[in-house]
């Protein structure tokens, strides 16, 4: 995404709805930006400044930076992708994935409350239609904040959440068994989806 955080929400206000809201899934990347401005402006600070602040420092991350997601740090673009353009290891991945699976809480520090990983967790699409979705996506899934729900509670709780990428990114999280993972690979997601998922069947075996 080449237009500022504050743009991609002009952006959308002066866009004609698609359909009522909770009707349709259309999966679409500009949300996450719009999701960044908002954060941006409740903290009063930039994005860059609080990320860097509420994740980056108190995980731990070190090689961590914002980039296009094909062209690399040569692509910058003018404000950082949140949907696509954030590198880092697979090693501290699993400290964010730990997190969430402590409900919020890495190596005794409070990173997210309860309530907002409970938010990340929750499926908000079970009575809406799936119009758009990613290559990869399985229409049965639900969609949480950032999330795809695989497996849903009767009171719409995401027990085994994924957050597959377009580019060979496949993280997820299992509430029934505690594990969690990632899987990195140099490939599209669509031609590796179905060994991913063996290997994350593999290790809830484990």
């Amino acid at each position: 995404l080449s237009q500022p955080m504050g743009e991609a929400v002009d952006k959308l206000l002066s866009s004609k709805l698609v359909a009522p809201p909770g009707e349709k899934v259309i999966y679409g990347g500009v949300s996450m930006q719009i999701g960044g401005y908002a954060a941006s402006k409740r903290a009063g600070k930039g994005w860059q400044q609080l990320f860097e602040e509420r994740i980056k420092t108190p995980l731990g991350w070190q090689d961590v930076v914002w980039s296009h997601p094909i062209r690399g740090s040569s692509g910058k673009a003018a404000n950082p992708n949140l949907g696509a353009g954030l590198r880092l290891s697979a090693h501290d991945y699993i400290s964010f994935l730990e997190m969430i699976a402590s409900g919020g809480i890495y190596n005794g520090t409070r990173i997210l409350t309860e309530e907002s990983v409970s938010t990340i967790l929750t499926d908000n699409t079970k009575n809406a239609s799936k119009d758009k979705l990613p290559a990869a996506a399985d229409p049965s899934w639900g969609y949480g904040l950032g999330c795809w729900c695989e497996d849903v509670s009767e009171q719409g709780a995401c027990l085994v959440a994924n957050s597959a990428g377009a580019f060979g990114t496949y993280p997820w999280f299992d509430a029934k068994t505690g594990t969690y993972g990632v899987v990195v690979v140099q490939s599209r997601l669509p031609l590796i989806i179905s060994d991913l998922r063996v290997i994350q069947e593999l290790a809830n075996d484990l």
